[in-house]
């Protein structure tokens, strides 16, 4: 093992951290706000168990040594890909389901 200088630091991030809570937090959101739209299917309970569940992967596995221009830009990417992706993914749903593989509610299961 070797010391760490001062250059070397700059080079080091990582960690658990609020700013990747906070940009978890928004993609997770974003997400299931995204879906809900393309299914016209959402409650209170999915939204904030959605930005939870992604505020804590965030915070574990987000970098704790961005600054706040990263963190926004980092938001805000995570805010656009979590949407569209969840508006993918209920489109995809709701094509299945207008296809006549839904099947809920019936005895046919």
């Amino acid at each position: 093992m070797r010391e760490l200088t001062i250059c070397d630091f700059e080079l080091v991030s990582g960690a658990v951290g609020p700013p990747g809570a906070v940009v978890g937090a928004v993609t997770g959101a974003a997400t299931y706000i995204g879906g809900a739209m393309a299914t016209g299917q959402g409650d209170v309970a999915g939204l904030t168990a959605s930005a939870v569940a992604g505020g804590a992967a965030g915070f574990l596995l987000g970098p704790a040594g961005m600054g706040v221009a990263q963190t926004t830009a980092a938001t805000i990417l995570g805010a656009e890909v979590g949407f569209y992706s969840g508006m993918m993914g209920g489109q995809a749903q709701s094509a299945i389901n207008a296809a006549g593989t839904n099947y809920g509610g019936t005895n046919y299961n």
